[in-house]
């Protein structure tokens, strides 16, 4: 294609093996159209393929591994954006791979897991060392938990009145 939405052309070097793999692909395009054009999916005629042509391979895949949940093509580009972030692939280079001008437009196609958010929670607490400041008296029963998130949140009040 000659530019992206933003008008933006984009060169980009791919590592050997994903090369290796998209040469298996075209090297067994059937001939004719498909074989000639020069996209690299082509559709039957050699041209662009229309955006429903995932649908039917997606519900029979759903349907081989008993997948009860509805998945679509497009919702595939959020899987990505969890697995490169997950991968720990720095958030510039993930917008370059996907076109994504702005931190906003890369947010908007990803999803946090519950277990990310735990993780990171657990994470900020062990920074904290709170486990260490509150020792014993550590506020772990229901009611303590409320009582403690007040606490934090008066802090955090405080904290944004000081800034």
């Amino acid at each position: 294609m000659e530019a992206t939405k933003q008008k933006t052309r984009y060169r980009l070097t791919l590592p050997q093996d994903l090369m290796d793999i998209l040469r298996w692909h075209t090297d067994r395009l059937p001939e004719g159209a498909m074989m000639e054009s020069t996209l690299l999916f082509p559709s039957e005629e050699g041209g662009f393929r229309s955006p429903s042509c995932l649908d039917k391979p997606f519900r029979a895949v759903a349907t081989a591994i008993g997948l009860k949940k509805h998945i679509t093509p497009k919702g595939m580009r959020r899987t990505f954006q969890d697995l490169a972030r997950k991968a720990d692939i720095e958030a510039m280079v993930r917008q370059k791979i996907c076109g994504h001008a702005t931190d906003e437009m890369s947010e908007l196609y990803s999803t946090i897991p519950q277990m990310e958010i735990q993780a990171a929670v657990a994470a900020v607490i062990s920074v904290a060392k709170y486990k260490e400041i509150m020792g014993d008296s550590a506020p772990w029963c229901e009611s303590g938990v409320k009582d403690a998130v007040g606490g934090l949140r008066n802090e955090k009040i405080q904290l944004e009145i000081a800034l």
